[in-house]
């Protein structure tokens, strides 16, 4: 009957072990999502983004930005899979 109870405690303790690494995946995907956006220009883009899609020049005027600027912001958002090409340089985002 102890063999029983030790297969019981084993297989509860691998499956605390596997809710423990779920939990620090979990936490590693919210800490890069909070990241991306760390940056005032990174919300305000996923913002105007919610509300349609726009080309980079058209982000560029918005935000008062330069256009490098913008493209390194986008390049972020895009590496997060939070922004999306929807055509031709038009940024929109996913969802």
């Amino acid at each position: 009957m102890l063999s029983i109870i030790d297969d019981g405690i084993s297989a509860h303790l691998r499956l605390l072990d596997l809710e423990a690494t779920k939990l620090t995946q979990l936490q590693s995907f919210k800490a890069e999502l909070f990241k991306a956006l760390s940056h005032p220009s990174r919300i305000r883009i996923l913002e105007l983004l919610r509300e349609g899609e726009r080309g980079v020049h058209q982000l560029q005027l918005e935000l008062g930005a330069e256009g490098s600027t913008v493209s390194q912001q986008l390049a972020i958002l895009r590496m997060k899979n939070l922004v999306t090409h929807a055509g031709q340089a038009t940024p929109s985002t996913t969802d």
